[in-house]
């Protein structure tokens, strides 16, 4: 039996079958660097394509909270998770949710309704869950009353987590 030379291509597949799979792909001679990187796309293609056809419908969690906007102050200065705090974007505060969370608040008073993300810490006040910022106050309009009991609705994809993404993103 010869051996094989490290500038010799490595021939894909162990059996018949693999060998005409592979052929189908163009892959019968493939180096072997070449090989595990061409493997590894078309698995997490593979997971992808299967993750989206079994995706559940997204868990939504509604509830009321009583909310208050901020603004004066706190613009120009970062936000808990190291954004410059703007009063123009549909941002809000939270103590708990994770950065990056959406929500669509709704003003049972008049119905109007905005998506907002979470990227701040707060509110401060006893009996408040939610500090919108002044855009988000506005269209729902609750600036003059400056408290307000909303309705809050969260919705979560099923997504792998964030380690997972930077674990995949660091093969290549």
């Amino acid at each position: 039996m010869a051996s094989r030379k490290s500038s010799d291509p490595i021939r894909v597949g162990h059996c018949q079958v693999c060998r005409q799979n592979s052929d189908k792909l163009g892959m019968r001679y493939v180096g072997s660097a070449a090989k595990v990187l061409t493997l590894v796309a078309l698995s997490i293609l593979s997971l992808g394509s299967a993750s989206r056809q079994t995706q559940k419908p997204p868990a939504c969690m509604i509830s009321t909270a009583k909310a208050s906007w901020y603004a004066g102050n706190f613009i120009g200065r970062r936000t808990a998770n190291g954004e410059i705090y703007t009063a123009r974007e549909m941002t809000a505060a939270h103590k708990t949710l994770p950065f990056g969370t959406r929500l669509k608040v709704t003003n049972p008073e008049n119905g109007k309704s905005v998506t907002v993300t979470i990227n701040d810490r707060g509110p401060y006040i006893k009996g408040r869950s939610l500090d919108l910022s002044l855009a988000a106050a506005e269209k729902l309009g609750m600036v003059e009353k400056g408290v307000a009991v909303l309705i809050v609705e969260s919705c979560t994809q099923n997504q792998p987590p964030p380690a997972i993404i930077r674990t995949i993103a660091s093969v290549f």
